[in-house]
């Protein structure tokens, strides 16, 4: 049970990352990248290097080939 009042809740709901934000920031956690690269390489823009690659597809839980 908690103790927040119903505005707490929602305020702190209304301040967490969105699902695309929080996919964003675990791919710059895993690679050191900016986020703008992590936009790049979502948009198609450029691919990850082979070791970025490894690194995202270990913290995705997914094929490296998959992924690009």
């Amino acid at each position: 049970m908690t103790n927040k009042t119903f505005t707490e809740l929602y305020r702190e709901a209304k301040e967490a990352p969105t699902p695309l934000q929080a996919l964003v920031a675990k791919a710059v956690a895993a690679t050191g990248r900016t986020e703008m690269m992590v936009y790049r390489w979502a948009m198609g823009l450029s691919k990850p290097c082979p070791s970025d690659r490894k690194a995202l597809a270990e913290a995705f839980d997914a094929d490296p080939d998959t992924l690009f």
